[in-house]
């Protein structure tokens, strides 16, 4: 494999191995909307004769209301499914990495969200170097459950490149 292929095929690896970052970020997102939608008051809308209004085919604000609610949660409860799945086709593809060292750095980085000053302590290293050394060391090992396909998008790749 040649340097350019290297690079994107890692360019892949980090963005398979970044998924439950992703997801994580995107779940942030949706609760805060949660609070948002929490915090709106459910005031009754009418019109100038005193009826409600209806855009939404409800007569009632309140079970609009509640109804958003129930919605938002069942989209951060999805996303939360999805996450358990992400972690573990993620953390299956970190465990194909054979050295151990390089095998923690990718765990602590792209499961645990740990930075390069963290995981540096964390395995007594004094130099930055060594730690991104290890990582496109692990980087270069995993093993993606779509390898089989990784040529055809390389390929795809460099051309668009």
């Amino acid at each position: 494999m040649n340097r350019m292929e290297r690079k994107l095929r890692r360019e892949i690896v980090v963005d398979f191995l970044s998924q439950p970052q992703e997801i994580d970020s995107e779940i942030e997102y949706e609760k805060r909307r949660l609070e948002e939608l929490k915090q709106t008051p459910c005031v009754q809308s009418v019109r100038y004769d005193g009826m409600p209004r209806n855009k939404s085919g409800h007569s009632d604000p309140t079970a609009l209301y509640v109804e958003k609610i129930c919605e938002q949660e069942d989209k951060i409860q999805q996303l939360i499914l999805r996450r358990v799945e992400v972690r573990q086709s993620v953390s299956d593809a970190i465990k194909s990495v054979k050295d151990l060292r390089n095998r923690t750095i990718l765990e602590a980085h792209f499961l645990e969200n740990k930075s390069n000053d963290t995981i540096m302590e964390m395995l007594d290293y004094t130099e930055m170097s060594v730690i991104r050394k290890r990582y496109l060391q692990g980087l270069d090992a995993v093993v993606l459950p779509m390898d089989e396909a990784l040529p055809d998008e390389l390929a795809e790749l460099m051309a668009a490149g």
